[in-house]
């Protein structure tokens, strides 16, 4: 519960003056971690799964996003969660223009069918994969960039069952943003 994971990438960033440090110098003496802004950063992936091993005293157990946990990635990423026994959401996974990916794997196997074997989304959670514009920022003072459309959101599970509680939200909206660039005749458009 309440965890969060944030998936903005940081880079190391040299500073000024690397130039004449000497080749095979330690990198850490002359650069800082940075976080970049979106518009020169690359997505981090997000892969989780919950596979049983051996014996299993908790027939329940499984990959769980707790109340109040968010996991939050950057536009165009991936976050997919995978489990061979219950897969429950309770929290948040914000990763606009992204791709949200729940499945459940084997829905039969050695013990028998169990109902209580799922996809659960609990009443306050939010699986948001809307549209994002992302601004890049020109010394014209002109907003340029480009808007993604809304990401994906599968959810999959084979002879099991998938609940979404009351409350629960999917969401894949579009979205807008201005966008102002140069008309063939040099203005502003």
């Amino acid at each position: 519960d309440n965890t969060l994971i944030d998936l903005t990438p940081q880079n190391l960033v040299l500073d000024t003056g690397y130039q004449a440090r000497p080749t095979g110098a330690d990198l850490s003496q002359f650069s800082h971690l940075e976080t970049l802004p979106l518009f020169e950063r690359e997505p981090v992936n997000l892969s989780l799964t919950s596979v049983r091993g051996g014996k299993v005293i908790d027939r329940n157990a499984g990959l769980i996003i707790g109340s109040g946990a968010t996991i939050h990635a950057d536009p165009g990423a991936s976050v997919a969660l995978s489990s061979d026994r219950m897969l429950t959401v309770f929290g948040t996974i914000d990763a606009p223009a992204s791709n949200i990916d729940l499945t459940l794997q084997n829905g039969l196997d050695s013990d028998g069918f169990f109902p209580d074997k799922a996809i659960w989304l609990g009443s306050g959670a939010a699986l948001n994969a809307p549209g994002a514009g992302v601004l890049t920022p020109n010394d014209l003072s002109l907003s340029t960039g480009i808007v993604r459309e809304g990401g994906t959101v599968s959810l999959q599970a084979q002879e099991v069952m998938i609940v979404t509680a009351t409350g629960s939200t999917i969401d894949v909206s579009g979205t807008h943003a201005q966008l102002r660039g140069l008309a063939d005749d040099g203005g502003a458009s």
